[in-house]
């Protein structure tokens, strides 16, 4: 199956200009072990060679929870002029085995998104970023509500994820309500957060970083230099675990100092799963104030 909906005037000739295409009490779609598809309807399709699955010209305004789990031929799931009103019920994005998929949010449709409580991209061997980064910024003004209700983060067998916030606008991605991020094999990232994020996880529960072969730190300094000490109020589980190259918790520095809890891992760390150099695993540069 290479669409959902196809073009009626297939073979006949250039098809005949089409209203959007909608489904206004559309819930739930689910999209299961379809390798050669390559868009949800072709009928809008203007350009052969674009790899979208949603054109914009599709809508769903009711849609709370997509899954695409198996989809091969298209390299980006939304088209950049998609309708910023579609998504805006969406609670939950899982995306798997789609191997040729590039990014998984466009930038533009960040703002869309406000509903948007759990994430999971899982096995897809090409993508680079989660957020597109570049084609569009984020006003100042709307930065605060930008993924504000995102709850729950998966990221896992990623190979060439290479960052996921990292050239954002200060302050653009708060999200603070996070409160649970797991991240497993994905062996190019070297971080998990610059501190302008880190700082804003006041609700941050539990934090699992395992089998990472290039992570550095976990949270990255920022370009400004000396920063606030970093909390994380309500962290209960830390989990860091088969990471080789890893420094430290975090690398920057810090213009105020705090005594850093000892009981520091929810785990005993088996040998050979922390690889730390000279400075110590966390420093005064780091709190956590209720961790068990």
């Amino acid at each position: 199956m290479e669409q959902i909906f196809g073009n009626e005037n297939e073979g006949g000739g250039a098809a005949a200009a089409m209203d959007d295409i909608e489904f206004p009490h559309l819930r739930s779609l689910k999209l299961l072990r379809l390798p050669e598809l390559k868009n949800f309807c072709s009928a809008f399709k203007d350009d052969p060679d674009e790899q979208f699955l949603f054109d914009k010209k599709v809508a769903l305004p009711a849609l709370e929870k997509l899954e695409i789990l198996g989809g091969g031929n298209f390299k980006e799931i939304w088209h950049p002029q998609f309708s910023v009103t579609s998504f805006s019920q969406l609670k939950i994005l899982k995306v798997a085995n789609c191997n040729k998929l590039l990014n998984v949010i466009p930038f533009n449709l960040l703002q869309s998104l406000r509903n948007l409580e759990k994430l999971c991209v899982a096995r897809c061997d090409s993508v680079e970023e989660i957020i597109e980064v570049g084609r569009l910024g984020v006003e100042e003004g709307n930065a605060s509500a930008v993924l504000s209700q995102l709850r729950f983060l998966v990221l896992g067998k990623l190979p060439k994820l290479a960052h996921l916030w990292w050239d954002f606008p200060h302050g653009a991605l708060g999200c603070r309500n996070l409160t649970s991020i797991h991240i497993f094999e994905c062996n190019s990232l070297k971080s998990v957060f610059p501190h302008s994020i880190a700082s804003s996880l006041v609700q941050l529960q539990t934090l699992k970083i395992v089998s990472c072969q290039m992570m550095e730190t976990i949270i990255a300094k920022d370009r400004d230099g000396d920063v606030e000490i970093i909390v994380f109020p309500q962290l209960r589980t830390l989990v860091l675990k088969n990471l080789p190259k890893l420094m430290g918790f975090y690398t920057g520095r810090c213009t105020q100092k705090h005594e850093t809890n000892d009981k520091a891992l929810d785990e005993s760390t088996e040998e050979g799963d922390l690889c730390i150099s000279i400075q110590p695993l966390f420093d005064d540069k780091v709190c956590i104030k209720f961790l068990i």
